[in-house]
């Protein structure tokens, strides 16, 4: 079959290593200015996207034969955005066969480039983690209870407000606290606040700060579901901190979990 080449610009996105390189035919690498106006070609037309995808310093490249081998570009996204922090951003795919070069505008919201971001950057010393975390990925167990949270966790970084990405994490800490089982007569926000606590607090003081964290995260994603207005406006400027505390609650769990399921540990 032939080979397709699937490049990925990365924007918001730096690193002091100029090649990750997970497989044979999969790498995380630096491109040139030039090159990536080259990639870009006649885009023009979009002048946004454009000017958007030329700041990237970064591609993806995967070379896959169809359909023997996967596309696993998703897989190196979320195990970057679950090794740490910071809004990594994918605008646009290209891929090329017999070098016809075209472009699907996928993945991220455009509005996102213009807000202000916390950017990324991949420490060289952090490769090897990262590599390590797409194996894991990459082997997940198909159809799993987790693929729900982890879409929930992946579609977040396309809002644009805090408050909506504070829903989608509740909704995936909600379907990894209760699937498969009846709900609690004790308000759900506890209960997901208690067990996520246990799963990721060392001792009681971590526990009680990421059960409040939740409880109160809680809150917010059902004064946002049920429109109360009211109640929203009385988080004032802390939905932003609370967003990121859920995030990182979420990315550890995640991570967690994912490799339980892997070495067989049953949730």
């Amino acid at each position: 079959m032939e080979e397709v080449v699937w490049i990925v610009p990365i924007s918001n996105f730096d690193s002091d290593t100029k090649l990750v390189r997970f497989s044979e035919r999969l790498c995380l690498k630096r491109i040139s200015r030039t090159k990536l106006e080259n990639l870009l070609g006649k885009l023009t037309s979009d002048v946004t996207l454009f000017l958007s995808l030329l700041e990237a310093k970064y591609v993806l490249e995967n070379r896959i034969v169809p359909p023997s081998i996967k596309d696993e570009r998703n897989d190196v996204i979320l195990a970057l955005r679950l090794l740490k922090a910071g809004d990594l951003i994918v605008l646009a795919a290209f891929h090329t066969r017999k070098g016809n070069r075209v472009c699907l505008r996928t993945y991220d919201d455009l509005n996102r480039m213009l807000l202000p971001s916390n950017s990324y950057f991949l420490k060289s010393e952090e490769t090897t983690d990262l590599i390590e975390l797409w194996k894991i990925v990459r082997n997940r167990t198909p159809k799993s209870y987790l693929e729900f949270p982890i879409r929930k966790f992946m579609e977040a970084y396309d809002k644009q407000g805090f408050d909506d990405r504070i829903v989608d994490y509740m909704l995936a800490f909600e379907s990894i606290v209760f699937h498969g089982r009846d709900r609690s007569i004790q308000p759900a926000g506890e209960v997901i606040g208690i067990a996520i606590g246990m799963l990721l607090g060392d001792n009681l003081k971590d526990r009680t700060k990421i059960k409040k964290t939740l409880e109160k995260a809680y809150e917010l994603r059902s004064a946002k579901v049920h429109g109360n207005v009211k109640k929203l406006r009385n988080f004032g400027q802390n939905i932003k901190t609370l967003s990121m505390d859920v995030e990182d609650y979420l990315r550890r769990a995640l991570r967690r979990l994912i490799k339980e399921c892997m070495h067989g540990v049953k949730k």
